[in-house]
């Protein structure tokens, strides 16, 4: 690997490395006392007033219909998802709103063992909104059938285990500001917007998440940064994965696939490392990266995407090391505009176009011609008179056949 590789590699890992070190959840409140069972004929709104700092308050089985304002550091422990539900009454409100009294420091809660529903109607309806840097762990809940299912506003912090957050009008968890949220086993599902919208610059960890049948999978702005691990990102109507402006993610041992659109999108400025992870059976190219972004990619599977395996365009940057890229529909990898790519030990296989194609003639029939640059060295890309060959040749224009030489070589047009 040349040296700038190296240092590409080495600084995609410290953004993620710096991120999840800096992330910094609350342990679980100190616990007082153990109230009595709150029955549903009686109300959460005036345990929650009466309890003091690290109290718990038990609550029976059977539903509730109340809006809960919740100031303080306390436990709210439910029977269980299925037994225990909090449902809205004021709809267009948050179910649950969490905050600090005004000079007072931010409280931390425990949500656990119910379901969160019913504040639909409006873009202030959230499942539970958390704000004024106070800080939630939700276990074990399901947090369904609201306009947004968990809002974070400024440097608010929460952290999800074994939650679900679904069937949401508009998104799953919208984070915005500085706030930090962390997801372990948790499963997003039926959002109609997002599973998780990441703006300003907010952070988020994300690992062993199930993200299936939304709308996408994580739209990510501003210049939030996103952490995901051994996670999969199925099945959602339109792109798996976007990230657009200053945005950031590392993603690692995950699945991207079966979803409507791309597997992933980067454009404007975004960054992303993504290594151990597969992206297959996606309706549109398994990855696209445009405007100046950048993704460096290694030790991946990139399979029967329906449209390029990988795409890049405008002035994007894309480095693929040591992957295969395997039955795209279309290129295996597709180059245009002014980019600039480097693929190293990767097999390109089975495309139903060129393995490598510049977006020009004699490649396509098209008025553009490539400005950018390409390396690589020591790959395998079969023409189509040999084994797993792709259909229309191996590389297109000829003179970029170094790509299969060990010692390499470039193509610079810039």
């Amino acid at each position: 690997m040349t040296k700038e590789l190296t240092w590409i590699l080495l600084g995609l890992m410290g953004l993620a490395v710096v991120a999840w070190v800096s992330f910094g959840l609350p342990e679980d409140p100190e616990v007082n006392v153990v109230q009595e069972v709150v029955q549903p004929e009686e109300s959460i709104q005036e345990a929650v007033d009466k309890a003091q700092a690290g109290d718990v308050i038990p609550l029976g089985e059977g539903e509730w219909t109340e809006n809960l304002v919740i100031d303080r550091s306390i436990t709210l422990r439910g029977q269980g998802a299925d037994s225990t539900v909090l449902r809205a009454k004021e709809r267009d409100v948050p179910a649950i709103d969490i905050s600090a009294p005004e000079g007072e420091e931010a409280p931390e809660v425990l949500l656990e063992g119910l379901t969160v529903t019913g504040a639909y109607d409006g873009n202030e309806a959230q499942g539970i909104r958390v704000r004024d840097g106070a800080r939630v762990t939700v276990v074990d809940c399901s947090v369904s059938d609201n306009a947004w299912g968990i809002k974070l506003e400024d440097t608010a912090r929460a952290e999800l285990i074994g939650t679900t957050v679904s069937n949401s009008t508009n998104g799953g968890l919208w984070q915005e500001g500085e706030s930090q949220s962390r997801s372990k086993g948790s499963y997003f599902t039926g959002n109609q917007i997002a599973a998780y919208i990441v703006d300003g610059s907010a952070t988020a960890d994300i690992r062993n998440a199930e993200i299936s049948a939304n709308g996408y999978g994580l739209w990510v702005v501003g210049s939030g940064k996103v952490h995901i691990v051994d996670s999969s990102v199925i099945e959602n109507r339109e792109v798996g994965m976007v990230f657009t402006a200053s945005s950031r993610a590392t993603i690692e041992g995950t699945t991207v696939s079966e979803n409507g659109l791309a597997g992933i999108e980067l454009a404007l400025s975004a960054e992303a490392l993504v290594t151990k992870s597969t992206f297959a059976d996606n309706r549109a190219p398994g990855m696209w990266v445009e405007g100046s972004a950048r993704l460096t990619v290694s030790d991946t599977e990139i399979a029967r995407n329906a449209g390029h395996g990988v795409g890049v365009d405008e002035f994007g940057r894309l480095t693929l090391i040591n992957c295969t890229v395997t039955d795209s529909r279309l290129m295996g990898i597709r180059i245009a505009g002014s980019a600039d790519v480097r693929i190293e030990r990767t097999h390109i296989l089975r495309s139903g176009g060129y393995g490598v194609a510049l977006w020009e003639e004699p490649c396509l029939q098209v008025d553009d011609e490539f400005s950018g640059r390409l390396g690589g060295k020591d790959n395998v890309i079969p023409g189509p008179e040999e084994d797993d060959g792709n259909e229309r040749g191996s590389v297109c224009p000829q003179d970029i056949d170094f790509l299969l030489d060990e010692q390499g070589g470039t193509l610079d047009r810039r």
